[in-house]
């Protein structure tokens, strides 16, 4: 072990001194031998206590190089055991390390194996696409060559009806040249005034003949339904617009105007030349329909004036030829007042009064007049009685209110709210509407227009309704004292007045007092809005 610096110096100090005293000097022997006695003792006890500054010294250091050791030693035993964990945990990884290769050796085997097997199965069908594509290919190639050949079909087809068409044309110029037949033409204001008055002896007949409304045992006497099955589809529930005095003689009308629809103006009608004529207008509407589906080409827009100058001009000879054999008008207003039996009001002898059949007399030349005009005339004019096509198909009601071709009847004008909007769906169409494509010269026929709108009336079911909440409030008044209840029925019955006469139901009744505003339609919702 090296001595420390600072008892290196400490001794070349001690032994620098013991030389300086050591050496003679010339004070005399006395003092150098008493010197020289005394030097061994003061250097013993000198060196004494440096050697035990020294062996204090070193045993200090070793108690703290002996707790340096121990502290080295239980280091050493610390990393020892960590050594042992480490050394375990990696025996430990060496172990899941061999086994995860093993594993991963043994999927990568598995997923070559799937790889080889995909691989064929690609090739597989590889090879198979190429087949079907190369059978594709050749069905392709079949109908390309199928297609160029319909096409060069339809090429010399459409040629040769071009060709069809201008002969066809030529020949009913030259047909129309010689034609002496004088044409039937007839003004957008007359057939609207014509029809008007229809409608009007339509009404008037309803008003003379029919009654007001059923009871419920009119109706169950009279078996009304039962003998006018067309009632079901006119309406939803047609015993309860039979019992209203609101709608039975709108209802009535309907029934009117089906019939005249039937017999008259569906232009397949018996009456107009029976089987021959029926066929004649049958196939004139199969190939109007035909010519309108060529509505974007050329030639359509060429053929439908040819087309209905041809269609007038046949019925024209038809009727000359005599044909058209129409059975005596008198014979068609009995089978009407007949067919309308159930609704008309009877004679003691259970038959229609004879002023009924002289009334649908004038109902049937008036609608005979008009029918001879939407047959003969050039313009083409389609009578509308529902909303299907044809126009006599379903729907017959329930379908939206549509303003550009339909009305709500002017009696019922409050039915919708205050001012008569908001209609919604239609509940009964009451008469029918009238639509003109071209003119009366045999041009502009992609131009149409209602001459006549549809009438008919909406929300019917909540005026009913309202109607009976009426009826049962003036029923319970009249449980009351004698003038308390003579009130609501008067009021009640003003207001149906007021109705079928096409006005407007006041909020006063006829004395001036104030009424329940539940007595006339309309006004159940905005009460049951506040």
């Amino acid at each position: 072990m090296d001595t420390p610096v600072w008892d290196q110096s400490r001794l070349q100090a001690n032994h620098i001194e013991t030389q300086r005293t050591a050496e003679p000097t010339n004070d005399g022997n006395i003092l150098g031998r008493l010197g020289a006695l005394l030097k061994p003792v003061f250097f013993s006890t000198q060196h004494q206590r440096q050697i035990d500054e020294i062996s204090a010294e070193l045993a200090s250091r070793e108690a703290y190089f002996q707790r340096e050791i121990s502290e080295l030693k239980a280091q050493n035993a610390e990393m020892a055991r960590d050594w042992n964990i480490l050394e375990d945990c990696y025996t430990d990884r060496i172990v899941d390390v061999d086994n995860e290769r093993e594993h991963l050796a043994a999927e990568l085997a598995e997923s070559q194996n799937i790889i080889s097997t995909l691989k064929t199965q690609i090739a597989n069908m590889e090879t198979e696409w190429r087949q079907k594509n190369s059978q594709y290919q050749d069905v392709v190639s079949s109908l390309e060559a199928q297609n160029h050949n319909n096409a060069s079909k339809a090429a010399d087809l459409q040629l040769r009806f071009d060709a069809a068409c201008a002969d066809f044309s030529k020949e009913l110029a030259e047909a129309k040249s010689k034609n002496s037949f004088q044409q039937v033409k007839a003004t957008d204001t007359e057939i609207k005034s014509s029809w008007k008055d229809l409608s009007f002896l339509v009404r008037q007949f309803i008003k003379e003949h029919c009654p007001s409304s059923f009871s419920p045992s009119m109706l169950q006497k009279g078996h009304v339904v039962n003998r006018l099955p067309d009632l079901k589809q006119f309406c939803l529930n047609p015993p309860s617009l039979l019992q209203s005095p609101f709608f039975a003689h709108s209802l009535f009308e309907t029934c009117v105007w089906w019939y005249l629809y039937k017999t008259i103006f569906d232009p397949q009608a018996d009456y107009w030349g029976g089987k021959i004529g029926r066929g004649f207008m049958s196939a004139c509407t199969s190939l109007g329909d035909l010519i309108s589906s060529k509505s974007s080409s050329q030639a359509s827009s060429s053929l439908l004036p040819v087309f209905h100058q041809w269609r007038s001009d046949s019925i024209h000879y038809l009727q000359k030829f005599g044909v058209f054999n129409p059975p005596p008008r008198e014979v068609m207003a009995a089978k009407m007042v007949d067919n309308l039996a159930p609704i008309l009001n009877l004679t003691q002898n259970g038959t229609p009064a004879p002023a009924a059949i002289a009334d649908a007399l004038e109902i049937i030349r008036a609608a005979v007049r008009l029918d001879e005009i939407f047959r003969m005339s050039k313009a083409d004019y389609t009578v509308i009685i529902s909303k299907g096509s044809p126009p006599s198909r379903p729907p017959y009601f329930g379908f939206p209110f549509d303003p550009a071709c339909m009305e709500q009847k002017s009696e019922f004008a409050g039915f919708g709210d205050r001012n008569g909007s908001h209609l919604h769906t239609v509940d009964l169409v009451v008469s029918p509407a009238i639509l003109k494509a071209g003119n009366n010269e045999g041009e502009n026929y992609h131009s149409k227009q209602f001459l006549v709108k549809l009438g008919v009336v909406c929300n019917v079911q909540r005026f009913l309704a309202a109607a009976q909440k009426a009826q049962d409030k003036t029923t319970s008044s009249a449980r009351q004292d004698e003038h308390p209840s003579s009130t609501p029925t008067v009021c009640t019955r003003s207001r149906a007045k007021s109705l079928v006469e096409g006005k407007r139901p006041s909020d006063k009744s006829e004395d001036g007092s104030d009424v329940d505003m539940l007595d006339y339609p309309g006004q159940d919702r905005k009460i049951e809005d506040r």
